[in-house]
């Protein structure tokens, strides 16, 4: 029981870790979007694909609290959603807006990498 304990303390910790490390991840990924900001725009975007990813994967460590967890899910689910909407917006506006290939550095295949390594 003490272990289980230790251990529900020490995941949700992680969690909420990589929970802020993701939104201040999505905020930089805004602020670079709204720059026209395209390489750092795109590594942002991997990098929260990834740590969602990790963080997924803490959501498997099961939860004293199923209220706890329900929420936790619920959250990542939202973060996952926001990630696909700024990935969704960044290639709509690539592939319409002149000034990306004026001011950035990336061309239509960086951004069909971008999604498929999103999951998108």
């Amino acid at each position: 029981p003490a272990l289980s304990l230790e251990r529900e303390a020490f995941s949700t910790q992680l969690w909420r870790l990589e929970d802020t490390r993701i939104n201040v991840n999505l905020r930089l990924s805004e602020r670079h979007l709204r720059a026209y900001r395209s390489s750092s725009a795109m590594t942002e975007l991997r990098l929260s694909a990834r740590i969602l990813g990790d963080l997924s994967a803490l959501l498997n460590v099961p939860f004293v609290s199923e209220e706890r967890d329900r929420a936790m899910r619920r959250r990542c689910v939202r973060q996952w959603a926001t990630l696909w909407n700024l990935c969704a917006h960044f290639s709509r506006s690539f592939a319409s807006d002149v000034k990306w290939r004026e001011r950035g550095h990336a061309c239509g295949d960086d951004v069909g990498g971008l999604l498929q390594d999103v999951g998108m």
